[in-house]
């Protein structure tokens, strides 16, 4: 039975949709993928990359599951809330909703409880908040390997 992954890259939000023989290894889904000889898979908010002789087959790869390419090993993510700024290294494969989680959270900015709902991560320089369900790899373009984040109120009053 094929099994179809959602692959997410450097440089752009959607994910493609690859079909893969269970059978085939990491390797063979990197091949398949035209990555270059640097390039690594990770799992979704999975920290270890995957090795490169594992099969598809495995349990730990779910069919339909979300799995990051790219050649570098961690992102650092810098979260600018006020006049605070916070830096964590993060796998390519972490989600913004992971991201987000550590802002707000006693180790970043630690909101109160109730504040926490009304705040959202924007990328540094832009309007618009990132889906939470980006992979912190693909807001970086190849080469790079930092990401600068605002977290702000949803609503904001301007006077």
């Amino acid at each position: 039975m094929i099994k179809k992954l959602y692959i997410h890259r450097e440089g752009t939000l959607d994910p493609e949709i690859v079909e893969i023989d269970p059978s085939d290894t990491v390797r063979d889904l990197l091949t398949k993928l035209g990555a270059g000889d640097e390039d690594r898979l990770w799992l979704e908010d999975n920290p270890k990359v995957l090795d490169d002789d594992r099969c598809i087959d495995d349990d730990e790869i779910p069919d339909r599951h979300h799995v990051h390419c790219a050649p570098v090993k961690e992102i650092t993510v810098d979260v600018t809330f006020v006049d605070q700024n916070k830096r964590k290294r993060f796998p390519p494969s972490a989600t913004l909703a992971t991201i987000y989680q550590w802002a707000i959270g006693p180790k970043g900015f630690n909101l109160p409880a109730d504040e926490r709902p009304k705040h959202e991560l924007v990328v540094r320089g832009t309007e618009d908040a990132v889906p939470m369900n980006v992979h912190v790899g693909s807001l970086v373009r190849r080469g790079e390997h930092e990401v600068c984040l605002d977290l702000r109120p949803k609503e904001r009053f301007e006077g």
